[in-house]
């Protein structure tokens, strides 16, 4: 098991696991198209959808090394 203080996250590792949220977020939007709007599994698939947006922008806020800056208006956020 590593240690905690061992463990680094380079951008290199950033792009590599955004390659894979991006492929990810792309089944999830092709899902919301299958699946009737209002319907809690429709709401769940949004969720997953703005979760998935968030961790984009996180990743590549990483990559250029800079601080994520969170959306205006996102969780109640003005």
């Amino acid at each position: 098991m590593v240690q905690r203080t061992k463990r680094h996250f380079t951008p290199s590792d950033a792009e590599n696991m955004q390659k894979d949220i991006r492929a990810f977020h792309h089944l999830v939007r092709t899902w919301a198209g299958q699946v009737q709007p209002g319907t809690t599994i429709y709401a769940l698939i949004e969720v997953l959808n703005g979760d998935l947006i968030v961790a984009d922008g996180v990743l590549n806020a990483t990559i250029h090394q800079q601080a994520y800056e969170w959306p205006l208006g996102r969780a109640g956020l003005p």
